[in-house]
């Protein structure tokens, strides 16, 4: 049985999103872009987004699936940031100008530290 209805709106998909998520949930391959594809649950129908060739892979949720080419990801990616890192700490983020809190256990905010992420 599929248990996509209890997952968060982001998942990480393990080392091989391959092996560790799609042929697991057998999801199907709707459509693809460069470095993202996306897949539908055959069982429930639930739409999902996944990550390919990339460093820690993630699965998004997908609600509007006709809109795909302009879903835009950044901000399931940020709230993802946040949640692997227990969220915010007291800290304001070391980067010039910025006034958002860091990361527990972090200097930077979501949003920079996705960014430096992204640099690679």
């Amino acid at each position: 049985m599929c248990n996509c209805a209890l997952l968060e709106e982001t998942v990480a998909c393990g080392d091989d999103e391959e092996l560790e998520f799609i042929r697991p949930k057998q999801l199907r391959l709707l459509r693809e872009k460069p470095r993202v594809r996306l897949y539908i649950c055959t069982e429930c129908g639930t739409y999902w987004q996944v990550d390919h060739n990339e460093r820690g892979p993630q699965a998004i949720k997908v609600s509007e699936p006709f809109s795909w080419d302009v879903f835009d990801d950044r901000p399931y990616r940020l709230r993802f940031l946040e949640r692997l890192h227990g969220g915010e700490g007291p800290e304001t983020c070391l980067w010039r100008d910025c006034t958002r809190r860091a990361l527990s256990g972090m200097s930077l905010c979501s949003h920079h530290a996705y960014s430096e992420f992204l640099r690679e």
